[in-house]
């Protein structure tokens, strides 16, 4: 269809619900966690094995080119700043 299909109503109709969505996106976008306690403690309990796994993988010559740990490195330290459903956000808005 070409835009000039569709009535003015229409249009505007249109226009403000992406502005609404981008408007609820924004005021819904994950927050750090706020204790930076709970931020340390997820890092401890998530985070620092997986680092030393990597770098027992690179001190025992394990560590390859096509190793995706960086990824689960990222993963958990964004579920450990922003909580476990983190990427259930992200997902539903990109």
């Amino acid at each position: 269809m070409k835009l000039s299909d569709y009535s003015k109503e229409d249009l505007l109709a249109e226009i403000e619900k992406r502005e609404n969505i981008e408007k609820e996106n924004i005021e819904n976008k994950p927050k750090v966690l706020p204790s930076l306690f709970q931020i340390a403690k997820n890092i401890n309990c998530s985070v620092i094995p997986l680092l030393e796994e990597h770098i027992e993988d690179i001190a025992s010559g394990k560590y390859h080119e096509d190793n995706d740990d960086e990824h689960y490195i990222f993963k958990e330290v964004m579920k450990a700043c922003y909580g476990d459903n983190i990427f259930d956000w992200i997902n539903k808005n990109i």
